[in-house]
């Protein structure tokens, strides 16, 4: 792959992370940006499988083959998700937002880091 995409490690690998992981592909039917490396999941038992052609690594595995990727989270269960946040950061490692191309969004709309937004959202300020 091109050294310009972005690398991106799917954390988990259950429903909603292979819904991101689609959602990351059909991103770059638009425009060619990220490189899908692998997900990451916290059941050992999955580790070494491959799941929809990606890899499934633990975190510091995942880490160790693509130190330059970065997470988006893939978890969708709020305790969970606090929880891959912290372990994330506590290493040092980076979210990256995700924001299909198909999103309708006011100027106004202010979004943070790691946050996900799905094709056909549209976000506005309610007054």
């Amino acid at each position: 792959m091109s050294l310009n995409l972005k690398q991106i490690a799917v954390y988990g690998a259950g429903g909603f992370g292979r819904e991101l992981a689609w959602l990351i592909q059909s991103c770059n039917d638009v425009e060619h940006y990220y490189e899908l490396v692998c997900f990451i999941d916290d059941d050992e038992k999955l580790h070494g499988s491959v799941i929809n052609e990606l890899p499934v690594l633990g975190l510091l595995q995942s880490h160790a083959a693509f130190p330059d990727a970065m997470i988006a989270c893939g978890v969708g269960m709020p305790k969970a998700r606090v929880n891959v946040y912290n372990k994330v950061s506590d290493m040092g490692l980076n979210f990256e937002t995700i924001i299909h191309p198909r999103v309708e969004r006011s100027k106004w709309i202010e979004v943070g880091k790691g946050t996900i937004i799905c094709a056909g959202s549209i976000l506005y300020i309610a007054s």
